[in-house]
């Protein structure tokens, strides 16, 4: 795995989080353009595993997979965090448009 930005071989897994039992989150950081980003390591069926002379007798995928998650409260936290970033922007802006406000006296 390369990294996303710069395509740099050589990454760090900084942070790995095992919080749920069919999953492995792990933070990444790149060595070169200190990117970071996230990956997610989950099981698949044996069937899909085969063995790749050309990489060194390695495990590889034999063909692409559609993965699905069973967990989905991070859509739920997306919405709440835009949520309330919404809400702090508006409180923001009243609290400017307050101060702005012509003093009468």
């Amino acid at each position: 795995m390369n990294c996303p930005e710069c395509k740099w071989v050589t990454h760090r897994a900084v942070v790995v989080t095992q919080a749920l039992d069919d999953q492995i989150v792990r933070k990444r950081k790149c060595c070169a353009c200190h990117h970071v980003w996230f990956t997610v390591e989950v099981g698949v069926p044996n069937y899909a595993i085969g063995w790749s002379p050309v990489h060194k007798g390695k495990p590889v995928l034999r063909a692409p997979l559609t993965i699905t998650t069973s967990f989905i409260e991070a859509k739920d936290s997306l919405v709440n965090l835009t949520i309330a970033r919404e809400k702090r922007e508006q409180e923001y802006i009243d609290k400017l448009e307050e101060e702005l406000k012509p003093v009468n006296n």
